[in-house]
């Protein structure tokens, strides 16, 4: 009997080498994370190319450079997971991805309907339903 867990990683990178309009994509193992490339600079006022509003009072290179950009996986498997994030500048070329492998252990669910039967030459007979994570479910 084995354990099938799944766990969702929090992809968090600095965005300030980026320009205004880039776009990011997620990768896990080479599979696409995101529906859609997501801003590099989510909710953010630019003029001119220059972020108004980010950090602190509009701190860092002109208002940019101040904030981090995150975006949470769907639940993957357990096990050692490539996760790559690539940027798609204004007219849609995707760059090298910059990657880290990240060792994924995710928490089991319990079993449910947990009850108690006979107790018979001091041996106390249990009985339960597997969770859905378990291989053997």
């Amino acid at each position: 009997m084995g354990i099938v867990a799944k766990a969702k990683l929090d992809v968090q990178f600095d965005a300030s080498g980026l320009a205004a309009g880039d776009r990011l994509n997620v990768y896990v193992d080479g599979a696409l994370m995101n529906d859609s490339p997501l801003p590099a600079w989510p909710e953010r006022e630019f003029v001119d190319g220059y972020g108004f509003g980010q950090g602190i009072l509009g701190a860092g290179e002109l208002g940019i450079g101040m904030d981090t950009t995150r975006f949470v996986t769907p639940e993957i498997l357990d096990g050692l997971r490539t996760v790559g994030v690539t940027s798609l500048d204004a007219a849609g070329n995707e760059g090298d991805p910059v990657e880290a492998n990240v060792m994924v252990r995710g928490t089991p669910r319990p079993p449910s309907d947990l009850a108690a039967g006979d107790y018979t030459g001091g041996i106390l007979s249990l009985t339960f339903t597997l969770s859905r994570d378990d291989d053997a479910a």
